[in-house]
This record gives structure tokens, sequence and C-alpha cells, in this order.
């Protein structure tokens, strides 16, 4: 049975075996599984040989793949491991590799979900500007082969479990599936804006001369703008702007996608995208809805419910998407069927605490709360740890 439970267990993951510690799992490996090869790859240094002709060697002539990430470096082995072209037509088996050098025990699909989380988590933090919507930048040490390569994961991600990077920019992932925009960029180009300069562009669109001339300068100046704006052309040059900085200066990273992730657009079409950036955000009232308790519950059992539903509607995007990540490996509202089924438990005490049955969607909650504060304190310890083992079988 393919199911990976979240516990909470920082003392595994920040203690070392003894017997343990100091042995490598850097190496490759082969082995016969039913006629099958399945490489095992230890090694985050891997390399790839390069051909006279500039065409990459392949090592890869099998139809299933187990690939072993460490937890906290998924952003470059993923990178690592994806740079070969055929890694789209293998069946992936992901394993998780503890910082003390074991295996984590789970198994199934909610491993790769919570691997890919974890990779667009780093990605986001690491190679990306803006702020609800993200725009990938230029890095001297990601070349084509890196581009390629993380196209790759976005279309293994959409073919394996319907996971689509929602906090990239959606005009951006337009002009690199369909090669053209049909969102509105000047929507696109707010919601990548910072707070502060959010409110400012709404404030100068609405009444102009209210703005103050030196927030206006210094927004003008960190964009990079050099003309002068008035009521007239604010707009206009916001969308300029717009363009320049989600189209033009990723053109590069664009060019690199666009080969990879076309093919989605016969099975994706523009407005599939709108709807699956709208209900897969990760929402109060999204989550909430999704949500389905026992038939007949006991007044405690009522009483946690409550509690559950206050808890998500008092939670920024941050812990919401944490929390879609405990419950179901991955951090947006997942498509059909896309329910979180919530059970109770007899668990109190030391022993008490929330577990996600991540591959059944499944989110058992103790069922013993003295009050809100403390079911809420527990949650938050819990979902901000990043310390989620998944430990059975």
């Amino acid at each position: 049975m393919d199911e990976v439970d979240n516990i909470s267990d920082e003392k595994s993951l920040n203690s070392f075996d003894e017997a343990g510690a100091g042995e490598s799992v850097n190496n490759i490996d082969t082995m016969s599984i039913d006629n099958e090869v399945v490489f095992q790859f230890f090694d985050q240094n891997y390399e790839i040989e390069e051909h006279n002709d500039g065409t990459l060697s392949d090592p890869i002539s099998c139809q299933k793949l187990e690939l072993c990430i460490h937890r906290g470096n998924a952003l470059m082995e993923m990178i690592s491991f994806f740079k070969i072209p055929d890694i789209l037509s293998a069946s992936l088996d992901i394993k998780i590799v503890l910082p003390n050098g074991k295996l984590e025990a789970g198994e199934g699909s909610g491993v790769f979900k919570d691997c890919i989380t974890e990779f667009w988590t780093s990605f986001y933090e690491n190679c990306t500007i803006g702020s609800n919507f993200k725009i990938p930048f230029l890095r001297h040490d990601f070349q084509l082969e890196e581009w390629q390569s993380v196209a790759r994961i976005i279309h293994k991600g959409f073919e394996e479990c319907d996971y689509v990077p929602i906090s990239l920019s959606k005009v951006f992932l337009e002009e690199a599936i369909y090669g053209k925009m049909v969102s509105d960029l000047f929507e696109d180009y707010m919601q990548y804006l910072s707070e502060s300069e959010r409110e400012l562009v709404k404030k100068a669109l609405a009444e102009f001369s209210e703005v103050d001339e030196d927030d206006m300068f210094e927004f003008l100046d960190s964009h990079q703008c050099r003309k002068k704006v008035t009521h007239e052309n604010f707009r206009s040059v916001v969308l300029e702007l717009a363009h320049k900085e989600l189209i033009q200066q990723p053109k590069y990273v664009l060019d690199c996608f666009s080969p990879i992730l076309k093919s989605i657009a016969y099975v994706m079409t523009p407005d599939d995208l709108s709807k699956f950036y709208k209900h897969s955000e990760a929402t109060p009232k999204g989550i909430i809805k999704i949500l389905t308790f026992p038939d007949n519950m006991d007044s405690q059992e009522r009483e946690v419910r409550q509690y559950l539903k206050t808890y998500i509607k008092e939670s920024d995007k941050k812990t919401l998407r944490s929390f879609l990540r405990f419950c179901t490996a991955i951090d947006i509202i997942p498509p059909e069927p896309n329910t979180i089924k919530v059970q109770f438990s007899e668990m109190a005490g030391f022993t008490r605490c929330p577990v996600g049955h991540t591959c059944g969607r499944v989110l058992e909650l103790p069922k013993m709360y003295e009050n809100f504060p403390s079911f809420r304190a527990e949650f938050n310890s819990l979902l901000t740890s990043d310390v989620w083992v998944m430990d059975i079988i």
C-alpha cells in the first residue's frame, strides 16, 4: 500500500547515528528488478558526459528510474538529474535521504509530490524575484542545461501529479507553453510587485496628484523607468514596465523552457491554465471547502472541527501552503478528487500530534485539546518546523 505519513520528528533530523555518521552515500548502483534496470543515483555531483557534437550522454535506457534526493538539497539534485532529456519518458521512484544518511521509509506518489514541492519552495527562494507572482532571474551558474532541466521538472510534475508552479507569473507560463500572452499583463504585474508598490500604483491610478513625489520617484527608479509620468500616461508606462520585467528580461529562460513545455498545450488550453491558477491557490475558503468530516461526531470532535476551521481562516498564505503540503504532499489545492478527509484519534499528552497521511489525503487530529490557543500553538509549531518525516509505509 502506497501510503506516506507526515509526522514531526525534529530529533531524528538533527541527530546522526554514530554507526552511520561517517559513511558516504555518494555512489551509483544498478540492479535488475523484473527485467528492468533501476539506476540509484546517490551522487549529487553526478556528471553527464558531453559529446563533441554538443549532445549529452544518456545513461537511461530503462523504464523505471530510482532517484535518491537528499532532504534539504532537492533544488540542485533535481536539476542535476533532470538534465537527461529521456528522464521525461522514465517512470520515477523517488527516495528521500535524511541528513544522517538513512532513507525515509515513505513510498509511493506522495514522496514524489513532496519532493517536487520542496524543489519549488527552494526554487522560488533562490532563483526568482517578485512578490505573489514570481519570475526566474538570470544566474551565472544557470546555463541552458539548468534551465531546460527546470522545464522538464515542470513537465514531469504536471504529467505525474497535475502540479503546476502557480507562484510563477501566469503570463510567463503562457509565453513558455503557448508562445503568447493570454491573461491580463497588468494584473500579473500587480501581483509581481511588492505590497507597498501595489498600493502606490493603485493610488496613482485613482488620484495621481495625491501620490508622494519621493515615493513615485523611488518606484520608477527601482524599475529603471526613464519616462516622465503623468496621470494620463501612467497606466501605459506601468504596462511597459510589466512587459519588460515579466517577458523581456526572462526571455532567455523562456527560450529554454518553450521547446520542452509546448507539448503541454495539447492537453491544457490557456483557459484550463487560468482555471488551474484560480482553483489551486491556497485560500482559507478553498481549503475549508475540500475538508470532509465524519458524519457522526461527538462534542469533542465538533469542537476540534471548529478549531481547525478557525485556524485555517486566520492563517497567512505561507501557513496555508504548508498545511496543504502536510495533508496532501503538495502546496496547492489538489485537482479532483480534491478532498482532505479529517479523522479523529484518542492521542493525548506527549503522544498528541496531528498526522498527515499524504497519499490518502487524510488528516488525523487528536480530539483532546484544552482550547483553541493550544490547538493553534501545536499546529503552528508543527508547520513551521519543516521537519516532517515520511516514516510509515
